[in-house]
């Protein structure tokens, strides 16, 4: 019962971790908010860096 309360752990903190991971990098990087920018159905202003009309901006 202790092995799959600990893998059960262990599988919840690797998700969380993934999570967390990808939240930064949609957030953080110019990658990602373009990417978050034109999935919300916006154009990405190169010259401005900045997302126009997107359903909701990251």
């Amino acid at each position: 019962m202790e092995v799959q309360l600990e893998r059960a752990a262990m599988i919840l903190f690797l998700l969380s971790a993934l999570w967390v991971t990808v939240w930064i990098w949609s957030n953080f990087t110019l990658d990602g908010r373009i990417d978050a920018c034109l999935d919300d159905g916006g154009a990405w202003r190169y010259e401005q860096s900045r997302c126009e009309g997107a359903r909701s901006s990251p």
